[in-house]
């Protein structure tokens, strides 16, 4: 594997990218980070080999009062559109899905603690995910917003309301849930 370009966004201080960090040291790759909780700028574009957007308590609906998310959504439409790999994690996932046309709103009910992902039997028929053994348990923090998107190859059912992982053929990875 070639050495890569990591860039991870990150929009509250008490988050950081977990064991991805472990994964990150393991192949030797270098990350770097944009910190919007700091004001911290973006790269360019062409110095990012591999997107890393995680989480946050804001929505990404929230451009009026945290202005800088205008700029965050352009960054990786960008990215996307220069078929860079982009994994986004919680609010990362309703910014990929945002800058691809969804729309993003509020749950009708919330999803707060440790629940279990059942797989549908679409899911269940791909290969993406023979290495799991379901049912998957995750900590679920999201109590405002849920993700509809047509392209999205597969949908996970919960116990409240159905969370989304969307597979987008363009490289996007985009899980509205932590994997614990």
């Amino acid at each position: 594997m070639n050495k890569l370009r990591i860039h991870c966004l990150l929009h509250e201080d008490f988050e950081g990218i977990g064991c991805i960090a472990d994964w990150i040291s393991l192949h030797g790759h270098d990350v770097s980070f944009t910190e919007f909780y700091q004001d911290a700028a973006l790269p360019p574009g062409n110095k990012v080999d591999f997107l890393i957007i995680m989480g946050g308590s804001m929505s990404v609906n929230d451009e009026a009062t945290l202005p800088w998310l205008a700029d965050e959504k352009v960054f990786v439409k960008a990215l996307i559109d220069a078929n860079k790999p982009v994994l986004g994690i919680c609010l990362g996932a309703q910014l990929i899905a945002n800058v691809l046309g969804a729309s993003v709103y509020p749950n009708s009910s919330k999803e707060i603690g440790w629940l279990p992902v059942v797989l549908s039997d679409f899911a269940k028929s791909g290969p993406l995910f023979k290495a799991f053994r379901f049912p998957l348990m995750f900590f679920n923090g999201t109590a405002r917003h849920s993700i509809y998107l047509l392209a999205a190859l597969f949908w996970l059912a919960l116990r409240l309301v159905l969370i989304r992982v969307l597979w987008l053929m363009i490289g996007c990875w985009a899980y509205n849930f932590i994997l614990r």
